[in-house]
């Protein structure tokens, strides 16, 4: 579920699916609102995911501005190289951005 649909609890926009095994654990809203009324150690702990929440939202919608489709595959290899060896090409070039022949482009300029 996307954070503002947690929040609003209304139907999400994105579509989010694992593409290899996970635990998920599932906590209703109601019971954390209840877990952070009775405890303060909750309550910062859920200002805290609010907060990386945001910087990395932030973080996404200024990297898309800013840097071309080559550069922000640059940073993903550099961040995070297992996403390029475990996500498929096709779901990659969805989150840069770009259709999957041009990010083949972008791969095949690239010397490692």
């Amino acid at each position: 579920m996307a954070y503002s649909s947690f929040i609003s609890q209304k139907k999400s926009e994105e579509n989010i699916q694992a593409l290899t095994d996970a635990e998920i654990i599932s906590i209703p809203k109601a019971t954390l609102e209840n877990l952070a009324k009775s405890n303060s150690n909750w309550l910062r702990f859920l200002k805290i995911i609010a907060e990386k929440e945001y910087v990395e939202l932030e973080k996404w919608i200024f990297n898309h501005q800013k840097d071309k489709a080559q550069q922000r595959y640059l940073d993903l290899i550099t961040t995070q190289p297992e996403y390029i060896k475990e996500i498929p090409l096709h779901y990659i070039a969805s989150y840069l951005g770009v259709t999957q022949r041009h990010l083949s482009r972008i791969r095949a300029n690239i010397t490692y």
